[in-house]
């Protein structure tokens, strides 16, 4: 392990030719974020591409400074296991690049699009463990305002992390002592008002008005929706007749219309019956590769799924001359098609443990 550590701590962030990007693994607006390799090392990194000509052009610059103060604060302070690991940035003309670990699990989007409706013993055990986050990143005085699956990620250990804090703010010190459960909702200011953000799906009722409240009960209120979609395998659309069952008074209570009734702080909501089992001083983590093994992985999503991978393919193979060049091959994953489908063929009447390589070869070792 500190031979590992050693590595990681002789990336130099600063040093864009020590970097090549290999993978696109997904894009926006704005821009995209690639798989990449440090080439001393030979470690793969997350490399986040942005444009800053395109925010400015926009006036939402704010959100790239915003996203990189939050992560070197945290960096700074050497906390583990909230966001990925961030190494740093450098810039080439109007593009910004942070670099930060990779997690090859991918994101709990993943989770719900493989695996359908997720296990009871899973859903608890995200909750914990997604709650535990959000609560981590009051208590250093930021929100993130935009809690999705998608920006919720698995890292190697099994542990959840999140990401994109581009919408994310500063948490007034009233606001921590809220979270922290020392004073009432009631305590804050009323025109303690926030900004209208975040994606739409996951938006609490008082943002969706003209009377939007403080932050922490906007992510106690996302955090609800993560757990309800993962839990019934739908997004919430405000029918509170479907919440039954054991995590019917956690979503009840996170999913509450009134801010002031919803959240009075993470303790209160760790209390709950639901968690009686839950020790969230030592949370541990799970085996996902074992999880996501044979689960819902049918002929149809692969089919999709192959169609892509084979354009990317052919783009990874147009490349693969210019990385000789630096001495960096394409990895297995990545040259991995030609075998796989064979695979494919061979086990295509339904899921197999052929289908879980394959879905895990394409989509969470990538």
């Amino acid at each position: 392990m500190s031979n590992i550590v050693g590595l990681f701590n002789t990336i130099d962030a600063s040093r864009s030719t020590d970097f090549v990007q290999q993978q696109l693994l997904g894009e926006g607006a704005f821009g995209k974020v690639s798989k990449a390799i440090h080439i001393p090392t030979k470690i793969k990194l997350a490399l986040k591409e942005v444009d800053v000509a395109k925010l400015e052009q926009v006036g939402e610059l704010r959100t790239l400074t915003r996203e990189m103060e939050l992560l070197q604060a945290i960096r700074d302070q050497n906390i583990y296991n909230l966001i990925p690991r961030y190494y740093g940035h450098y810039q080439l003309q109007s593009k910004v690049y942070l670099i930060s670990e990779l997690c090859t699990h991918g994101d709990l989007s993943n989770l719900v699009k493989y695996c359908g409706k997720v296990p009871a013993n899973i859903v608890k055990y995200i909750a914990s463990q997604l709650i535990s986050l959000v609560e981590r990143l009051h208590s250093l005085g930021f929100a993130h305002r935009d809690i999705k699956p998608g920006n919720i990620l698995i890292n190697d250990q099994g542990k959840l992390v999140l990401t994109d804090f581009g919408t994310a703010n500063h948490l007034s010190p009233l606001e921590v002592l809220l979270s922290q459960g020392k004073i009432p909702i009631t305590d804050l200011p009323t025109e303690n008002r926030i900004s209208f953000v975040g994606t739409d799906a996951y938006l609490p009722p008082e943002q969706r008005s003209a009377t939007a409240f403080c932050s922490p009960p906007l992510d106690a209120y996302c955090v609800g929706c993560v757990i309800y979609e993962l839990a019934y395998n739908q997004m919430f659309t405000g029918d509170y007749s479907l919440i039954k069952g054991d995590t019917a008074p956690l979503l009840l209570k996170l999913l509450e219309v009134d801010p002031s009734r919803r959240f009075n702080g993470w303790p209160q909501i760790k209390k709950l019956p639901y968690f009686k089992t839950i020790n969230f001083d030592d949370l541990g983590c799970i085996n996902f590769d074992l999880f996501f093994e044979g689960r819902k992985l049918t002929q149809k999503i692969l089919q999709e799924e192959l169609v892509k991978f084979t354009v990317k393919n052919i783009k990874l193979q147009q490349t693969n001359q210019q990385l000789k060049q630096t001495n960096v091959l394409l990895d297995d994953e990545q040259l991995v098609f030609h075998q796989t489908y064979k695979k494919f063929t061979l086990y295509s009447g339904g899921p197999s443990k052929c289908f879980f390589e394959l879905g895990r070869r394409m989509k969470f070792i990538i």
